[in-house]
């Protein structure tokens, strides 16, 4: 310490931070300051706005905005609506990953500081389809349960890409019936 507190010996930092996150590289740097020269810290597109909130917010993994052009049918006129999913814990059972109400609000509180105050911007969770799959499989393998397991799992990441490691995915998929 600078100037020596009474009942404190020493005090050790395992790992330099700032503002509680790891020193970032040279190419996080540079990927840092060319998105803020960019959007120079004013929400103005989609992209600004998701770009700036997973910047903002550690806690988040993705980030998709909604703007009325593409999306005529589900956003009025000067709407944006912000669906976000936080980071998941590789170890957790399988769930839907929501934000609490608490993060929700935060978001819109910084969208405030940072978007024009004409916009509606809305922050939601992301809305999620529970689907059944009925199908016929035909297995050209003797070890049958193995496999199985293996196209449960398959499946899953497919339909669920949030939990392999692949959440920029997880807004933009469909999945189409076929008969």
């Amino acid at each position: 310490l600078e100037v020596d507190i009474p009942g404190i010996l020493s005090v050790h930092q395992p790992l330099p931070t700032i503002e509680g996150r790891l020193e970032e590289d040279q190419m996080e740097f540079n990927l840092r300051v060319s998105e803020i020269l960019r959007h120079k810290n004013r929400a103005i597109t989609n992209w600004d706005i998701e770009k700036m909130l997973l910047r903002k917010f550690d806690w988040l993994s993705v980030v998709k905005s909604f703007g009325h052009l593409g999306y005529e049918s589900h956003v009025r006129p000067g709407q944006i609506v912000v669906a976000a999913l936080p980071k998941i814990n590789p170890s957790a059972v399988f769930y839907q990953p929501l934000l609490n109400p608490g993060e929700v609000q935060k978001i819109e509180n910084y969208l405030k500081e940072i978007a024009t105050p004409f916009a509606d911007i809305t922050v939601r969770n992301p809305t999620y389809e529970y689907i059944w799959i009925k199908c016929k499989v035909r297995l050209n393998s003797k070890e049958i349960g193995t496999t199985l397991k293996l196209l449960f799992k398959d499946l899953l990441e497919y339909l669920c890409p949030w939990f392999n490691g692949h959440p920029e995915t997880a807004m933009d998929g469909q999945v189409v019936k076929r008969s």
